[in-house]
């Protein structure tokens, strides 16, 4: 009896928190303090980058290593994508062909991207396309009193045909 009448306690404050605020500062209260974005914060803090790399093969596949430093590097965050030349983004094969054309939006037709090994900090990938390039899409935050000029700076990539 004492679980339910708490329920009830519970569901009737959210609704009277939800009346009486906006419909967005209430959402905003829902969401934990750790992935809340401030409004007036900047993302001048992560930096972008795109970097090109020249298709090897003449038959439509060669390899991508990414490698990470062992050392503590400069970076606090990284991620990467790989894109076509219109920036829709590449995945693999089977997942491409196992959408909708509807599901695929900003998908690549033309570039398929596949890890083949992760090791010591590097991940092979076996990339398939006939487009002249492929573009590894960069986010990045440095370290505070850190400076780099560019990704490739720290991260290195080695082509195979």
């Amino acid at each position: 009896m004492k679980k339910i009448l708490i329920l009830i306690l519970l569901i009737s404050s959210i609704t009277t928190i939800a009346k009486t605020s906006t419909k967005n500062d209430f959402i905003m209260e829902s969401i934990p303090d750790e992935i809340k974005i401030n409004k007036n914060q900047n993302n001048e803090e992560f930096e972008k980058e795109i970097i090109e790399i020249p298709n090897p093969s003449k038959n439509g596949e060669f390899r991508i290593t990414v490698t990470f430093p062992d050392k503590e590097m400069e970076l606090e965050y990284v991620d990467y994508v790989f894109m076509d030349n219109d920036f829709n983004f590449a995945t693999t094969e089977d997942s491409y062909n196992s959408l909708t054309n509807l599901e695929r939006g900003r998908l690549s037709s033309r570039v398929f991207v596949e890890p083949v090994l992760e090791q010591n900090g590097s991940i092979e990938y076996k990339v398939k396309t006939h487009d002249n390039k492929v573009l590894i899409g960069f986010i990045y935050k440095v370290k505070p009193n850190y400076y780099i000029n560019s990704v490739s700076d720290i991260i290195f990539i080695d082509v195979e045909k």
